[in-house]
């Protein structure tokens, strides 16, 4: 650690008319996940004329070239610390430099990958405030939870994207400070530009699930319930959208269940609006979630979704109405699932329907800007 006094916070930027806008620093523990969409989408949607944005990745690898380039092109100063490893203490002095360097008032720390350490180089830098985002449960045993508890110390307040969030840390021996539950926002003009039914279309309906390929979205149990389709004579074909440490494990299983030609993996892609506007249904196999930002997406979007009842699901999906909820890891269950919207195109637009309504009520991102910046 740096023996020299932290330095003192940067004088907030003045507006145009006189006014003083608030410098937010946003660290970013991963550039390719769901919580890195969600910092882009704040970064899109904040009023310039109160808030002064900045970002400072902290990562184990360089941030995303895609990622970088997003941020540049919203004209938003950045910084990237790369880690030698998850747990780096010789990584919180770079940290604290990036953000002397980027100056401001506010450090908003997403996820754990950001908050392990950043809350101590937040300090240092001389922060007048630092905000902790829950975005996921982190099941990493027991340096995780100390890591989590001690962070929580040195954080002003906590934002939690569900209310499973604030259980899960409380359960968990971990007290967040002066929490809210501000759920994520998705950009809604492109989804509610999509006006084609689901299952409207000649030929089978298409299934998408667009999440990592992480053993956290069990995509073994999907494709098990693709293989039960297949032999009920079902003609459902799924696209695969992500990438992650088990590409090669779930193509050998695709090899082995003979669903080449019904399974597509499509590899990462940020066109969200056209792939949902191609697909007839959404599905996620997940285990657990933070949120479910995809799921809130495809209900935009107007198409019905299949998911596992776990975590934060319920809150978005109420089974039945919105959606179809089944238990984690029932190959069968989630056969049964989609193979009833198949059969049935009427239920399936009703339900579309209903969830469009929910996200166009609950998630837009105008919306959840806006309760952030408060």
């Amino acid at each position: 650690m740096p023996s020299s006094p932290p330095a003192p916070p940067a004088a907030p930027a003045a507006q145009p008319g006189g006014g003083e806008r608030l410098r937010v620093t946003h660290v970013v523990g991963g550039t390719r996940t769901g919580c890195t969409a969600v910092v882009l989408g704040l970064l899109r949607g904040h009023d310039r004329a109160r808030i002064d944005p900045s970002v400072c990745f902290f990562t184990v690898v360089p941030a995303e070239a895609e990622v970088v380039a997003a941020v540049t092109a919203l004209g938003v100063a950045h910084r990237d610390v790369v880690k030698r490893r998850r747990y780096d203490p010789g990584a919180v002095p770079r940290l604290a430099r990036a953000l002397r360097e980027l100056g401001g008032d506010v450090v908003v720390l997403h996820g754990f990958g950001a908050y392990s350490f950043g809350a101590v180089a937040a300090r240092l830098a001389g922060r007048r405030a630092v905000v902790r985002v829950e975005h996921n449960p982190e099941l990493y045993g027991r340096s995780h939870e100390l890591a989590s508890r001690a962070s929580a110390q040195l954080c002003d307040s906590t934002i939690l994207v569900s209310r499973y969030l604030g259980e899960y840390l409380v359960e968990r021996g971990t007290r967040p400070p002066r929490p809210e539950v501000i759920e994520n926002g998705v950009e809604l003009g492109p989804l509610l530009a999509i006006h084609r039914p689901p299952l409207s279309g000649p030929g089978p309906a298409t299934a998408l699930m667009a999440a990592r390929l992480d053993p956290q979205k069990d995509h073994a149990t999907l494709l098990g319930a693709m293989a039960i389709l297949g032999a009920r004579g079902v003609p459902l074909r799924l696209r695969l959208a992500g990438t992650g440490v088990l590409e090669g494990e779930i193509r050998a299983q695709v090899r082995a269940a003979g669903l080449e030609d019904r399974v597509e993996l499509l590899g990462h892609r940020a066109d969200m609006p056209a792939l949902l506007e191609a697909a007839d249904l959404a599905v996620l196999s997940t285990r657990w979630e933070g949120f479910g930002l995809v799921v809130a997406e495809a209900m935009a979007a107007g198409r019905p979704v299949v998911a596992t009842a776990v975590a934060s699901i319920p809150e978005l999906v109420e089974d039945g109405r919105t959606g179809l909820l089944v238990p984690a890891g029932s190959a069968e269950r989630l056969a049964d699932a989609l193979a009833s919207l198949c059969a049935d195109p009427a239920r399936a637009r009703a339900l579309g329907e209903a969830g469009r309504a929910r996200a166009i009520e609950r998630f837009g991102r105008a919306t959840a800007v806006a309760a952030f910046e408060r």
